[in-house]
């Protein structure tokens, strides 16, 4: 009996302490759906063209990398020298995506 009441006092404690549950994006439906993502842009001339018509999602790289600037003297204007990028292949932290 004893054994019965701690572990309801136990579950209880268990059920209280629990982070509530967030609906990050609720819908009508109450059902959470999905962010649609959006590209960030710069706003300047640099910016990226839109992709062309019937092209598809193959790879989701993360990349991270260095660029080598260096002088020829204190006037003179740096010049890029090298660079040295890693990727990773994240799409499988995406699924449905690619």
């Amino acid at each position: 009996m004893l054994a019965r009441f701690f572990f309801a006092l136990t579950s209880a404690a268990l059920a209280l302490a629990s982070p509530p549950v967030h609906n990050l994006y609720p819908s009508q439906s109450g059902m959470p759906t999905k962010p649609t993502p959006v590209l960030p842009s710069n706003g300047g001339d640099s910016e990226l063209p839109e992709p062309s018509e019937g092209v598809s999602l193959k790879h989701i790289a993360l990349g991270f990398g260095i660029q080598n600037y260096t002088c020829a003297d204190t006037a003179a204007s740096p010049t890029p020298v090298g660079a040295l990028a890693v990727l990773y292949d994240v799409t499988h932290l995406y699924p449905g995506q690619g």
